[in-house]
């Protein structure tokens, strides 16, 4: 059998092993249980002895190297276990005494480097982290040293950010950043610090969510129609494809035609392009490092990818003098020379494009690159598609993260849902009722005229009475959001029994 690794695995060794004859030689088996999953495998090891006819002197010699490798396998395992420990604490053993004394920036930077070493965090999270960690070292905490740290010094710094203007989402990733480092520390159970976590006590910034700034869906439509106008570019490319699947910049930036299976129907998001200031732009695993398949879309997608999959052929075609290679192994998003477009790039052209085009979100601001998966997802979700099947597409590890982030995005979809449900709801138990005088009913007659434009099904007998009575409610509470759709609605109207 094959010999167990036991780098990620709890691994031990059961009973005291044995001998065989194996090709004239004595032969050394040792078994191994994983604690976790039950499974026993077989270490095996050749002694170099000979298996003698007569005597046991043989197998005597034998059954001590056993010994010397079972005694060789249990060690191995105790160091496995120890560095199983350190890196789930985040620190060497050996070394976090080190941390004690040094002042909180040192320690912070000196944390992160570590975790780095280890595979703990990615480059990407690496410099994420330093700039979280700026916001500690600029300040006077960052001169205290670890183990003098309290919570009242942590409160302080919070105040002093806040007054110069630090974003709340920023101060509060700095200082889940401080919190995990010393939940580290007191992981280790290393005294000289403490037996508290001085952030534990302190009030973090809070953070109040905003809705994603998806595209208004009126502005889909132009959107598609500037973008069907445009010659083919890199920048064209990219946000038709971020627009029709809903994948992230460095996705769409790091997709081969390899990963666009024409056949199945689907696109393989496998890897990302990645920038950090050392190393610059370079192609990693996708942020969750999972697989995952996005089904192209037959009416909008397709088309497109056929006609620059074409263009590629060609270009590649009349360029093969040249050596290039196989198109399955080119860039769908590429620059000129077939390597893959930047986001950075990407990013700063997409800005321009959303000034210029007006292409205003459901925030009231301009969207970003970004805006253009919370887009897919808004248009996914107002049409009635699965939240499971998005989540999926979206590569979300969790539905609920999904359900979370795009739960309420667009006004309009509020909309939509409580003119539907309101009926069902009132049905039976209408109470008064209104009469509209002429006027009153025109509005009315214009206002489901323009639902009905949106998509809206006002058709069954009591709805236009119902709408009446819920349009007046929740006008008052959106006003901003049904101005567009129901205009003015007057407030004379006769109500009776």
């Amino acid at each position: 059998m094959q010999n167990e690794k036991c780098s990620n695995k709890t691994l031990r060794v059961c009973g005291n092993g044995g001998v065989r004859k194996n090709k004239g030689k004595w032969q050394a088996i040792v078994t191994v249980a994983d604690e976790v999953t039950g499974k026993k495998v077989q270490r095996t090891k050749n002694t170099g002895v000979p298996c003698l006819k007569q005597g046991t002197r043989g197998k005597a010699a034998a059954m001590r190297v056993l010994s010397e490798f079972r005694s060789e396998i249990e060690s191995e395992f105790a160091e496995a276990e120890e560095a199983r420990a350190a890196v789930g604490a985040g620190l060497p053993a050996e070394k976090r005494d080190d941390y004690a004394a040094l002042p909180l920036s040192e320690a912070l930077e000196k944390f992160i480097a570590f975790c780095l070493e280890m595979n703990r965090i990615t480059p990407t999270t690496r410099d994420d982290y330093h700039y979280s960690a700026l916001h500690i070292e600029r300040d006077e905490l960052g001169l205290v040293p670890v183990n003098e740290v309290t919570t009242d010094d942590v409160n302080a710094w919070s105040r002093r950010r806040i007054a110069l203007g630090t974003a709340p989402d920023t101060l509060n990733k700095s200082f889940k950043l401080g919190k995990r480092l010393y939940a580290v520390l007191l992981k280790r159970s290393n005294d000289t610090i403490g037996r508290r976590n001085p952030f534990d006590g302190a009030l973090a910034p809070r953070v109040i969510a905003r809705p994603r700034n998806a595209l208004r869906s009126d502005l889909v439509p132009k959107l598609n129609s500037v973008t069907s106008m445009m010659p083919d570019s890199t920048f064209r490319r990219a946000v038709v494809l971020a627009l029709h699947t809903g994948m992230r910049i460095g996705e769409v930036c790091g997709l081969r035609w390899c990963d666009v299976d024409f056949e199945s129907g689907l696109i393989t998001v496998r890897h990302s392009v990645a920038y950090v200031k050392d190393r610059g732009s370079f192609i990693k695993d996708t942020k969750n490092h999972d697989l995952r398949t996005i089904p192209i879309d037959p009416v909008g997608l397709l088309p497109f990818l056929k006609e620059i999959h074409e263009i590629d052929t060609r270009r590649l075609r009349e360029a093969s003098t040249l050596g290039t290679r196989d198109l399955a192994d080119r860039y769908v998003v590429s620059r000129p020379d077939g390597s893959f477009a930047t986001t950075s790039y990407i990013r700063r052209a997409f800005k321009t494009f959303s000034e210029t085009n007006g292409l205003m979100g459901t925030n009231d601001e301009l969207i970003t690159f970004h805006g253009l998966r919370h887009t897919f997802a808004t248009q996914w979700i107002r049409h009635g598609g699965d939240i499971k099947a998005l989540q999926s597409i979206l590569g979300h590890k969790d539905a609920m993260v999904t359900l979370n982030v795009y739960a309420d995005i667009e006004p309009m979809s509020k909309i939509q849902n409580m003119l539907r449900v309101s009926p069902s709801l009132w049905r039976g138990y209408l109470g008064l009722r209104v009469d509209p005088g002429p006027m009153f009913q025109q509005k009315i007659r214009e206002a489901i005229e323009t639902l009905e434009a949106f998509g809206y099904g006002i058709s069954e007998p009591d709805d236009r009475n119902v709408l009446i009575r819920d349009v007046q409610t929740i006008s008052r509470l959106y006003p901003t959001e049904y101005a567009a759709v129901l205009g003015a609605i007057p407030t004379e109207a006769t109500v009776v029994e």
